[in-house]
């Protein structure tokens, strides 16, 4: 709070914002010069956004932070800002981490998964169908060879 304090009693003029005693009457021409001199393109629009993940990445509710930027309902901020929430994803990162921390050939799907026309069975454990990249390069595609 000190800084705000410190601030207003600093202030020049009665303006909110001012840049050299003078009150900055276009705040987007005032961000757009400034960036210019720094080399960057700065503009009010980057600096709420950016405080925005941090509030998130602090562990602000998607509620709160809905209040904050002026949001009608959380909703629309959990579609921009939720995946920098420190808890974003850590259900299936746990999954993950207690699949791999299992004795190899342990793990049984929680829900057994009824074979469709798409899915079938290898040694008895569902299978998409879906080549797996993860465990060995694809062929390239004759398409994308030379001559």
């Amino acid at each position: 709070m000190q800084i705000f304090v410190t601030g207003y009693q600093a202030r020049q003029t009665d303006s909110v914002i001012e840049r050299g005693a003078k009150k900055v009457a276009n705040i987007k021409k005032a961000f757009q010069a400034a960036s210019a001199r720094a080399g960057v393109h700065v503009t009010p629009y980057t600096l709420r956004h950016t405080g925005a993940v941090w509030a998130a990445e602090g562990g602000a509710s998607m509620d709160e932070l809905a209040q904050l930027m002026g949001h009608d309902d959380a909703a629309t901020t959990s579609k921009r800002y939720d995946r920098y929430s420190p808890t974003y994803l850590r259900g299936v990162v746990s999954k993950v981490q207690r699949r791999v921390s299992e004795p190899k050939g342990s793990f049984e799907p929680s829900a057994p998964v009824a074979p469709s026309a798409k899915t079938g069975r290898i040694l008895g454990k569902i299978w998409s169908g879906k080549e797996d990249s993860n465990l060995r390069p694809l062929p390239p595609e004759d398409s994308a060879l030379p001559g």
